[in-house]
């Protein structure tokens, strides 16, 4: 992956370009999540960039966010995006599909990518689900 690149690699959960996060440090000056996520997005550890990235928006502290883990927060977001965005989810799960098998062990979030792809084989009508509000991941 290009790590000096002004592309997204998808537009729901890895939103910043590599290029905006290096440039822009005004519009994302969180470190050492800028860092952090430069260098996952580079060495193709996508679950870390997506924990980065969450935390470069300022929605994300210390691990979560609000009172939710930053994975409940992946998972309630794409399941607002499943729902609300169907089209988009889709191309990012096809993008997270063909990633799942280039993952390596450096990648410490594989959760992050599992959670967006288990809310793909739910049904829609059952994914307002308990599991977001409690403290059980």
């Amino acid at each position: 992956m290009s790590v000096n690149g002004k592309e997204v690699l998808e537009d729901l959960f890895l939103d910043a370009s590599v290029w905006d996060v290096l440039h822009a440090p005004i519009t994302y000056p969180i470190e050492p999540w800028n860092t952090f996520y430069v260098d996952a997005i580079g060495d193709n550890r996508l679950g870390d960039a997506i924990l980065a990235h969450y935390h470069i928006f300022g929605s994300a502290k210390d691990g979560m966010v609000t009172t939710r883990s930053v994975l409940k927060a992946v998972r309630f977001d794409a399941i607002s995006y499943k729902i609300h965005e169907p089209e988009r989810y889709a191309e990012a799960v096809v993008f997270y599909k063909n990633y799942k098998d280039k993952m390596t062990s450096a990648d410490t979030h594989p959760e992050l990518i599992r959670a967006i792809l288990q809310v793909d084989e739910q049904n829609p009508s059952s994914l307002w689900i308990p599991w977001l509000d409690s403290d059980s991941e």
